[in-house]
C-alpha cells in the first residue's frame, strides 16, 4: 500500500510539473469551443429544463423517476466534477501560458460565474447524489481557487442551500393525514418545506427501502460531506498569509473577508431569531405533534448544524491563544466583530437564554448546545457567562432529580446528556475562563456526579454508552477542570478534589464485589433470571457496575494523558490512590468474567451458555450490519445530541418475538460490554501505572506473577476465540507495549518474567490460531445448518481479527527502537484516536460532528491501527536505507527463540 502510495504522489507531481511547464501559446480558440460547448448558456439551460426541473407536479415526478432518469443524473454529476476539475487545472496554467486571445480571459471568468450559479441551482436538488456532486465541484474551487467566489451574494445563497441541504427527508406514514391541512394553510415556509421533501422521498424512496436505510446507507455521509464543506468555506474567508508582510492587496483582501463574513453572520442570527419566533416555548399549554412541528424539529437540527460549524470556525480563527497570528486575528477582529456586531451577537444569546422550547427535548438540547457554542461572545457582557453556565447545570439538576424521583422518561436522560455535553464543550474549550469560577463549580459538579449513582433508572439502560451516558460528560468536565488547576497551580491540596472524584467509583466497588465466589455474583446481578429479586433492584446493581467502571476507565485514560504535565508527587499520589482499586475489585471482577466460561468453574454454565455466545452488537459488528440495524442512529440529531433510547433497546424493539427473548439478548449484551470494559481497564492500568510490572506484594512474591496467573493463563483454555480477541486486543497489546524494564537492582528479574510470560502466551495463542485456521479451512458451507452461513462469516472474520491482534503485538518488537519518546508518542497518537469521545478531543472539534454511527464503545471491528509503528521505521524500509536499527532485548530474545 505504501509503494502504491509512493507512485501515485510521483504521477501526481510530474503531471503538475507538466502542466506547469512554459509552452507555446494556449490554443484559445480551441478551449472556447470546448468550454462554450459544455458551459454555454444554452446547455445548462438544456440540463435545467430536461433533468434538473423536469415538472412542478409531484404525481408527474412519480412517473418521470426512472432508473434511466436517475442514471442521466448520476451521470451529470460525475461530468459536474470533473467540469470543475478541468476549469481548475485551466485556472492554473493560465499563468504560466501565453494567450493568442486579449479575450479568452474574460470569456473564462464568464463561464466559470455560469458554471457556478448552475452549481448553486443544483445544490437543492431533490436528488441528493447530484447535490452531493455540485456541492463537491463549488469544494474544489473554495479550496483551489477562492477568488472565484468572493461575491457576498454568492455566498449568501451557498448558505441558503447548506441550510435546506441539512435538512432530514421525512419519510410520511400511512397515517399521516395532516398533508392536506398543510397545503391548505397559509404559511409559506411550510408549504415549502413540504413540496421539498415531497420530492426528496420520491427519489429516497426509488432507492431505499425505509427512512432508517436511506439515513444510514447515504444520508449520513451526504452530511458529512457538507459539513466538511462548511468548514472549507467559512476557513476561506481566513487565508493562511505571511504575518509579516502586509500590502495594500491584502488589507483589501481582508476587509473584503471579513465584510462577507459579517453579512454571512448577520444572516444566520437573523435566521435563528425567526426560527425561535417559531417554536412554541414552555409557556404554552400546547404541545403541536402535527406535520408541522416535524418540519420545524428538522429545521431546527439542520440549522444547528450549520450554525455550529460556522461559529466554531470564527472561534477558532479570531479567539485562539496562538500568539504568531495575534495581530491578524486584532485586526480581523475589528473589523468583523463591529459594535453593531457584537450587539447583535449579544441580543440573539439573551434571546436564547429566556427560551425554553416546549415542542421536543431535542429542540432544547440544540438551544443548550447554542449558548456554549456562542460563549465566547460573553467577553463583552461577563455576567452573561454565569447565566449560561447557570442555565446549563440547572436544567441538569432539574432532570437528574425528576430521574431519581422515579419520573422515568426518555426526556430526563436526553436532556442530562444534551446540558452535560454543552457543559463538557465549554470546560473543554474555555478552560481558562471556567477556572474563575472553580471554587463555586467544582463541589457543585462532584454532588451532581455522586447524585448519577443514586439514579432509578429503567430497566434499559443497564449498559453504559460512552458517547451519550451523562454521567461520564460530567466527570470528563470535572476533571478537565481539576487537572487544569493541578498542572497551573501545583497544589497538592487539590488532591482532595480528586479523591471526590474517585469516591463514588469505589463505593460502588465495594457494594457491588463484597463476596469472592463466582456464586455470589451471578447472583448479586441476577445472571441466570431467575427473578428472585425485584426487577428494578438487579437493574440498578448492574447499570451501577458497569457505570462506575465507565467512570474508572475514564479517569484512567485523562490521568494518562497528564502524567507528563504534574510534578513527580502529584502523579504518583494519584497513582497511589487509585491502584487499591486494581488489587482489591478489577482483578476480581475480571477472574469472574473468566470464570463464567468455565464449566468446571461456573455451577449455572448450562444455564448461562446461551448467554455467554456473541451478543447482538457483536455479530451485526463483524458482519458489518451494526449501521443498518441501529435504529437509533436515524433519528440522532447530531453526535452531541442523542434523542432516543438506548442503542441495545432500539436495536432489539424490531425484533417481533417475546419480552423473553429481549431479555436475553440485552444480558447477553451486557456480558460481552462487562468482560470488554474489564480489560480495556486492565491494560490501562499498565500503561497508567509503570511500576506495576515490578511491584512486589506482602509475601516477596512480583505482582505480575499472580496477576497473569490469575487474569490470564487460569481461564485462557476456557475462553472462546471472540473473548479471547478482547483479551489480546484491550490488555495484552497494552501490556507489551508499555513493558520497559525498571532501572532497580531487580531488572534482570523482572524482565526474566515478562519473557517468561512471552515464552509461554505467544506460542499458545501461535497454536490456537493455527487450530483455527485449520478448522476454518477444512470446514464447507455444507457443514453449517441451513440458514446459518452468518455463522461462517463471523468466524472466519473473527479468525482474521485475532490474527492481526497477535501480529500487531509481534510487529511491536520487531520495529520497536531504543528510542522511547518516538514509541510512545506513536502509541499515544494511537490512543488519542481510538479514544476521540472520551478524552474530549471531539469538543476541541465543532459540537456536532458527523462520526456516522458507531460509539466509541464499540469500535469498529475492521480497525487496524497502523499508527502503532514508528513511521520514521517505515520510510527507512520503503526507501531501501542502509541505517542501523537497534532492537530491544525481548526482541533478539524472541529471534533466538524462534531458531531453536
Amino acid at each position: 500500500r505504501l509503494a502504491k502510495r509512493q507512485l501515485q504522489q510521483q504521477q501526481q507531481q510530474r503531471n503538475k510539473r507538466i502542466a506547469l511547464l512554459p509552452s507555446a501559446a494556449l490554443n484559445c480558440q480551441q478551449e472556447k469551443l470546448f468550454l462554450n460547448y459544455l458551459l454555454g448558456d444554452t446547455t445548462l439551460e438544456m440540463f435545467y429544463r430536461l433533468l434538473l426541473s423536469p415538472t412542478d407536479s409531484i404525481d408527474q415526478l412519480r412517473t418521470i423517476v426512472t432508473n434511466d432518469h436517475l442514471n442521466c443524473l448520476k451521470m451529470l454529476g460525475q461530468l459536474l466534477v470533473k467540469l470543475a476539475n478541468y476549469l481548475l487545472q485551466l485556472f492554473q496554467q493560465l499563468p504560466t501560458k501565453s494567450l493568442d486571445d486579449d479575450q479568452f480571459l474574460t470569456f473564462v471568468n464568464e463561464r466559470t460565474r455560469s458554471f457556478l450559479q448552475f452549481l448553486l441551482l443544483l445544490n437543492q436538488h431533490p436528488f441528493h447524489l447530484l447535490s452531493l456532486n455540485s456541492y463537491q465541484a463549488l469544494n474544489a474551487f473554495i479550496i483551489r481557487q477562492p477568488t472565484l467566489l468572493s461575491n457576498e451574494q454568492f455566498c449568501l445563497k451557498l448558505v441558503e442551500n447548506l441550510k435546506q441541504s441539512l435538512h432530514r427527508v421525512h419519510f410520511p406514514t400511512t397515517t399521516t393525514t395532516t398533508s392536506i391541512t398543510l397545503i391548505e394553510n397559509d404559511n409559506e415556509i411550510l408549504k415549502k418545506q413540504y413540496t421539498h421533501n415531497q420530492q426528496c422521498f420520491i427519489y429516497a424512496l426509488f432507492e431505499y427501502d425505509s427512512e432508517e436505510q436511506f439515513f444510514w446507507k447515504f444520508f449520513s455521509q451526504y452530511r458529512t460531506e457538507l459539513q466538511k464543506l462548511i468548514k472549507s468555506f467559512i476557513g476561506m474567508f481566513f487565508p493562511e498569509t505571511p504575518t509579516t508582510t502586509v500590502t495594500d492587496r491584502s488589507i483589501v483582501v481582508v476587509e473584503t473577508n471579513m465584510s462577507c463574513l459579517k453579512s454571512i453572520l448577520q444572516n444566520l442570527l437573523g435566521c435563528l431569531e425567526s426560527l425561535v419566533q417559531r417554536t412554541p416555548n414552555k409557556t404554552d399549554n400546547q404541545i403541536d405533534t402535527s406535520l408541522s412541528s416535524i418540519y420545524l424539529i428538522i429545521e431546527w437540527e439542520a440549522f444547528y448544524l450549520l450554525i455550529d460549524h460556522v461559529l466554531f470556525i470564527v472561534r477558532k480563527e479570531l479567539f485562539s491563544s496562538s500568539t504568531s497570528t495575534i495581530k491578524s486575528q486584532q485586526k480581523m477582529e475589528q473589523l468583523l466583530m463591529t459594535s453593531t456586531m457584537t450587539e447583535q451577537f449579544l441580543r440573539t444569546l439573551r434571546f436564547l437564554l429566556q427560551f425554553t422550547p416546549n415542542l421536543s427535548e431535542h429542540i432544547h438540547g440544540h438551544v443548550l448546545n447554542l449558548l456554549s457554542v456562542m460563549f465566547f461572545i460573553t467577553q463583552h457582557d461577563p455576567p452573561l457567562a454565569i447565566q449560561i453556565i447557570q442555565r446549563l447545570l440547572q436544567t441538569f439538576q432539574l432532570y437528574q432529580q425528576q430521574s431519581i424521583a422515579g419520573t422515568v422518561t426518555n426526556d430526563c436522560e436526553i436532556m442530562q446528556t444534551q446540558a452535560s455535553n454543552a457543559f463538557l464543550y465549554l470546560c473543554k474549550n474555555f478552560t481558562a475562563k471556567m477556572i474563575d469560577y472553580y471554587s463555586e463549580l467544582f463541589p457543585f459538579l462532584c454532588k451532581l456526579y455522586k447524585d448519577e449513582f443514586q439514579l432509578t433508572k429503567n430497566s434499559l439502560t443497564i449498559t453504559i454508552d460512552e458517547s451519550s451516558c451523562p454521567t461520564l460528560k460530567l466527570l470528563d468536565a470535572a476533571q478537565t477542570l481539576l487537572y487544569y488547576k493541578l498542572i497551573h497551580d501545583n497544589d497538592q491540596t487539590q488532591l482532595e478534589a480528586f479523591y471526590e472524584l474517585v469516591k463514588p467509583i469505589y463505593e460502588t466497588l465495594v457494594t457491588s464485589l463484597s463476596f469472592d465466589s463466582l456464586t455470589s455474583f451471578i447472583q448479586y446481578l441476577d445472571l441466570c433470571s431467575n427473578s428472585t429479586i425485584d426487577i428494578n433492584i438487579i437493574q440498578y446493581r448492574r447499570r451501577n457496575l458497569m457505570l462506575a467502571l465507565h467512570c474508572l476507565g475514564l479517569l484512567l485514560r485523562y490521568s494518562k494523558q497528564q502524567q507528563n504535565q504534574l510534578n513527580i508527587i502529584l502523579r504518583s499520589k494519584i497513582t497511589t490512590c487509585l491502584r487499591p482499586i486494581l488489587l482489591d475489585f478489577i482483578l476480581k471482577v475480571t477472574q469472574f468474567c473468566n470464570q463464567l466460561y468455565d464449566r468446571q468453574i461456573n455451577p449455572f454454565y448450562e444455564t448461562l451458555k446461551i448467554n455467554l455466545t456473541y451478543s447482538e452488537t457483536e455479530k451485526q459488528l463483524y458482519l458489518g450490519t451494526y449501521e443498518s440495524n441501529n435504529m437509533a442512529k436515524a433519528t440522532i440529531t447530531s453526535t452531541s445530541v442523542p434523542s432516543s433510547l438506548p442503542v441495545s433497546f432500539i436495536r432489539f424493539q424490531t425484533i417481533s418475538t417475546g419480552n423473553n427473548i429481549i431479555d436475553d439478548q440485552r444480558l447477553r449484551d451486557y456480558l460481552h460490554r462487562l468482560f470488554d470494559i474489564c480489560y480495556q481497564i486492565n491494560g490501562m492500568f499498565f500503561a497508567h501505572d509503570s511500576d506495576l510490572y515490578y511491584l512486589k506484594l506482602n509475601d516477596d512474591n512480583y505482582f505480575i506473577t499472580s496477576f497473569l496467573q490469575k487474569i490470564l493463563f487460569e481461564n485462557l483454555n476456557t475462553l472462546p476465540s471472540f473473548r479471547l480477541r478482547i483479551v489480546l486486543r484491550h490488555f495484552c497489546r497494552s501490556f507489551v507495549e508499555h513493558y520497559c524494564s525498571a532501572i532497580t537492582l531487580d531488572k534482570e528479574v523482572t524482565n526474566e518474567l515478562f519473557l517468561t510470560f512471552l515464552d509461554i502466551f505467544l506460542p499458545y495463542i501461535q497454536q490456537r490460531l493455527t487450530t483455527m485456521w485449520s478448522n476454518l479451512l477444512t470446514t464447507t458451507i455444507l457443514d453449517y445448518q441451513q440458514g446459518e452461513c452468518t455463522d461462517e462469516v463471523i468466524e472466519e472474520c473473527v479468525c482474521v481479527l485475532l490474527t492481526r491482534d497477535f501480529v500487531d503485538i509481534i510487529r511491536y518488537f520487531i520495529y520497536k527502537t531504543t528510542l522511547p519518546g518516538q514509541i510512545n508518542s506513536a502509541l499515544s497518537g494511537n490512543n488519542k484516536k481510538k479514544n476521540k469521545t472520551m478524552n474530549g478531543h471531539n469538543h476541541s472539534e465543532s459540537m456536532c460532528e458527523e462520526t456516522n454511527g458507531i460509539s466509541n464503545e464499540t469500535d469498529h471491528i475492521d480497525e487496524w491501527d497502523e499508527q502503532v509503528t514508528n513511521n520514521s521505521v517505515y520510510n527507512k524500509l520503503l526507501n531501501g536505507t542502509q541505517d542501523k536499527m537497534e532492537h530491544s532485548d525481548l526482541y533478539n530474545y524472541m529471534v533466538k527463540l524462534s531458531r531453536q
